[in-house]
Order: structure tokens, then sequence, then C-alpha cells
């Protein structure tokens, strides 16, 4: 999150609370605008979420000043962090990340808020088990490949495995929380 003329993420609880802010995000419904109302359920804020077409059009508006702050992934914004054109605030993650050390996580500052995305591949039932297994032993050989793995850590992206019974308990625990929230929020498919 970031929000001009905030310096911390207390900064920028202190603006939210004297006015509402507007806050971007990739899409109604997306992992961001449902982290954005994770914040504001946590804290009692409130934000006026302002959807777009993914995270890049919403940097681009919070750039120009059209917004107050965006909820994307920080290595969606580490260019222009490092550019110094706009500054994490806290990242949503359960530890520091890399490339961020110095940014706080949410639940450093009393919000607990852990909120991120993942990747999976997934297959019609009935599929025949040589083509699983083959699929997943391909994508666990690709997911070891040093090329990914540069390529994560270049743009300062997290790194995690999980397949089957892990893969699907962690889908269902994401679900479990996006369900309620979305409940809360009154988002219709």
């Amino acid at each position: 999150m970031r929000h001009a003329g905030s310096h911390t993420f207390e900064d920028f609880v202190a603006a939210a609370r004297q006015k509402t802010l507007a806050v971007g995000n990739g899409g109604n419904g997306s992992t961001w605008h449902l982290a954005a109302a994770s914040i504001e359920e946590k804290t009692g804020l409130k934000f006026t979420h302002v959807p777009f077409g993914g995270a890049a059009p919403a940097i681009l508006s919070l750039l120009g000043g059209h917004l107050d702050a965006v909820t994307v992934s920080a290595a969606e914004v580490s260019t222009h962090v490092a550019g110094g054109k706009l500054k994490v605030l806290a990242v949503m993650g359960d530890q520091r990340i890399k490339g961020f050390e110095k940014v706080p996580t949410l639940k450093e500052r009393g919000v607990d808020v852990v909120m991120g995305t993942f990747r999976g591949l997934a297959v019609p039932k009935g599929t025949p088990q040589d083509v699983v297994d083959a699929l997943r032993a391909a994508t666990a050989k690709t997911a070891r490949e040093q090329s990914l793995l540069d390529a994560l850590d270049k743009q300062n992206m997290g790194y995690a495995y999980a397949e089957g019974d892990a893969f699907r308990q962690l889908m269902a625990r994401d679900h479990a929380t996006f369900k309620t929230l979305i409940g809360k929020l009154g988002i219709k498919p």
C-alpha cells in the first residue's frame, strides 16, 4: 500500500481515519480487492475501492495521482519503488519479503491479514492416472529449474511448491477465507 504523504503504514491509517481514501486493485473480487477489504475489516477503516483490469493500470493511476493507494503484489511495484516513485508501506505475508526487508508485515503492525497469490495446474476429473502422473512429474521438474528460480528471485517473487493434498488444503483454506469475505462484501458472481 502507498499513500502520498504516508511514510509508514500508521501514517496511512491515520490519513484513512480522516477521509475515505481511494484504493485501486486488479478488479472487483480479485485477490488484491479482497486484500484491501480485509484491511478494512481488521482496522475499521473504509476505502473507496477502485477496480481496474489488472494491477498495471491501477499502478499507473496511482503514479498519476488519481488514487491514494493500491493493493498489489510487491513484484508489480518493485521497479517503481526502486526508482523512488512509490513506497511500499506494508506486505501481507507471514514474514518480510526479499527485496523489501525493511518493509514491515501487516501482522507486525497489529493487523492480522496475510494474503497472496498462487498458481496451480489442474486437470478434469477422470483424467487417466498416467497423464496425471506425467503432468505432475513435468510440473515438479519445472518447479525445480534453476532458470525459473532465478527469474522469480530477480523479480522479488516468492516461491513455494505444493502438490496433491497439500495444494488442495491450501486452496480449501483460501476458499473458506475468500467465501466469508466475499459474503461480507456482498459481491455477486
